[in-house]
């Protein structure tokens, strides 16, 4: 019997869950799904739960993970994951009515992890312009703060 170290995942972990499913579900325009979030202790790392036909899902991210795999890195993975299982929901729900259930979450995960590890090689080049307006917005409401907390600033 192999022992698998578990090490809980925090609030912090949590909230950087749900902001990457958040950002990958707009990405995928995935917008037609209400997804719930949960943190609570389950088998799995994280998982995703669905419905194609009420257009819902709830994902949820364990409160205890391999200890060899935590990191933010990894909660970023897991939250992918779980929304690439989502856009291939319908798919899969279809092709388990038809074929074995097994065999399609096998190729099911094949495909998932394909798209995983394309996106996240891809990831920094995708969001960059998100993160550049993001970046002048966050600078722009800085820069109207300390316009009115000291005045217009003065050309030297």
């Amino acid at each position: 019997m192999e022992i698998v170290l578990k090490e809980k995942t925090t609030e912090e972990d949590f909230e950087l869950f749900k902001f990457r499913c958040s950002r990958w579900q707009k990405f995928f325009g995935l917008i037609n799904f209400v997804i719930s979030y949960r943190h609570k202790k389950i088998d799995d790392d994280a998982q995703c739960a669905y419905s194609d036909s009420g257009k819902w899902a709830v994902i949820t991210l364990s409160t205890e993970v391999n200890e060899y795999e935590h990191s933010d890195h990894f909660i970023k993975e897991l939250a992918l994951h779980e929304i690439c299982e989502l856009l291939i929901s319908n798919l899969a729900s279809m092709a388990r009515l038809r074929f074995n259930y097994e065999e399609v979450e096998v190729a099911e995960h094949e495909i998932v992890m394909r798209l995983v590890n394309v996106l996240l090689s891809l990831e920094d080049k995708i969001f960059e312009d998100e993160d550049n307006r993001t970046n002048l917005i966050i600078q722009s409401v800085l820069d109207e703060e300390h316009k009115e907390i000291f005045g217009a600033s003065k050309e030297i």
